[in-house]
């Protein structure tokens, strides 16, 4: 059987009966099928061989589902479904620009997974004594003046939420960077 002298549509039907030259014959004749489709578009973080690629996996599967009873010639249906294939990446692909910024980890996860497990539990134990350190150290009133401190708070608005004089607030955090030495290891 000479396959270059059957009809598209003769070939698909072969095709769809798993005969693999009608399928390497049709994959061939409509090469640039796919290459006109894809011919204007553009896939960022791709390229033009990805266009081409995903273009023949959608003339594959044209060959595969083209039915000659919907009045409709292989050419046309295998352009259409190369082309809707190819708009349809490129809409996820555009859709999806964002993905890297919805899936993204703070910094400082990362840089916790990066380093030295033994690096990592020592920090934490540092950590962990700072903070009872500083329970143990501070009253309430500095507990809540440095509490607003880490906020960003100037020294006026920590007055000014605290109800207490700006001097006040000066002294009390210079006594709280004072107590605050002892606990971190220079």
């Amino acid at each position: 059987m000479n396959y270059r002298e059957l009809t598209d549509e003769e070939l698909a039907s072969l095709a769809r009966k798993e005969d693999n030259l009608a399928v390497n014959e049709l994959l061939y004749r409509h090469k640039s099928t796919v290459t006109k489709a894809v011919r204007h578009c553009f896939l960022s973080g791709g390229d033009h061989d990805d266009l081409l690629q995903e273009g023949t996996i959608a003339l594959y599967n044209a060959i595969m589902s083209y039915d000659s009873g919907k009045n409709a010639g292989f050419r046309t249906f295998a352009y259409l479904c190369v082309k809707r294939k190819i708009y349809d990446l490129i809409r996820r692909e555009r859709r999806d620009k964002h993905r890297a910024l919805n899936d993204s980890v703070p910094f400082e996860e990362v840089a916790a997974s990066l380093c030295d497990p033994e690096e990592a539990y020592i920090e934490e134990e540092r950590e962990s004594a700072l903070k009872e350190g500083i329970e143990k150290a501070l009253s309430d009133e500095e507990k809540e003046i440095f509490a607003l401190y880490l906020d960003g708070l100037s020294y006026s608005e920590i007055a000014k939420s605290s109800g207490l004089p700006v001097k006040k607030v000066d002294n009390t955090l210079q006594k709280i960077k004072k107590t605050l030495k002892n606990y971190i290891n220079y």
